[in-house]
């Protein structure tokens, strides 16, 4: 690939993440009340995921680019699924069933198993065959107690025994957030720049501070955050971080 059509794709890249930007700015000043502006957003976040996934999969596999194309590929396909979550999550799209909650959190869990096959292709998650004891012992104490806090915070703020079935289901799709985010804290302890380290900790972490908001409010208190755009910005960039680690990953790559 020659270095204009490298850079004309940096340029297309930068363009969508000052205009993501700009809608996040706008869900603030409108505190979140024009769904198609959110919508509009996470639309945006897709292009820009494509974008990177297609510079990723047209550079040659021996250049510094070539081993990341998986990785940005998988986020592609985890970032569609988003969107699809977006369009379930307000009612645009009433499918499989015709309870919003229930299909956001099916595309959304699917989603995140994509997120978590992405974060095992940079590194494994807790079987590393190139050492001796195969276990990556700080990955799964981080697990762990990502998994105590989870069911704690269900406990406290979550669950709800007049829709016990629901919160259960919530608190599965609960554990996948953890779980990614848990793993995404894993890399710090990997030899990644630290700019990619820190967009997908705070990537995910700003998914699950979404997520975990939308279930309070669903199973708890639906006041809760009302008239703000609490949901919609930390959603928005959550992922644009978490879309932005592959570039961040690349840093000193050789594009050839």
């Amino acid at each position: 690939m020659s270095q204009s059509q490298n850079r004309t794709l940096v340029y297309l890249q930068l363009i969508l993440v000052i205009v993501i930007l700009a809608l996040v700015m706008i869900q603030i000043m409108t505190d979140g009340s024009v769904l198609e502006i959110f919508l509009s957003t996470s639309a945006l976040l897709v292009m820009f995921s494509a974008v990177t996934m297609i510079y990723c999969q047209i550079n040659p596999e021996d250049t510094g680019i070539g081993p990341w194309r998986r990785y940005s590929l998988l986020l592609f396909f985890a970032m569609i699924l988003g969107f699809v979550g977006d369009l379930a999550m307000p009612g645009v799209l009433l499918f499989p069933t015709d309870i919003t909650l229930i299909n956001g959190i099916l595309y959304f869990g699917i989603g995140h198993v994509f997120y978590l096959y992405a974060l095992r292709d940079r590194s494994p998650l807790f079987i590393d065959r190139d050492r001796s004891h195969g276990i990556r012992t700080n990955n799964l104490i981080v697990w762990v107690i990502s998994i105590i806090v989870i069911i704690i915070l269900f406990q406290l703020t979550v669950y709800n025994p007049a829709e016990q079935i629901m919160s259960f289901g919530a608190l599965g799709y609960g554990i996948l957030l953890i779980t990614a985010l848990a793993f995404a804290m894993t890399k710090w302890f990997d030899d990644y720049p630290i700019f990619f380290k820190l967009a997908i900790i705070l990537g995910f972490l700003l998914f699950f501070i979404s997520d975990w908001a939308i279930a309070y409010k669903s199973f708890q208190d639906s006041t809760f955050l009302a008239g703000t755009a609490f949901v919609g910005v930390t959603y928005s960039l959550g992922q644009l971080l978490i879309q932005s680690s592959t570039l961040l990953g690349l840093k000193g790559a050789k594009t050839g």
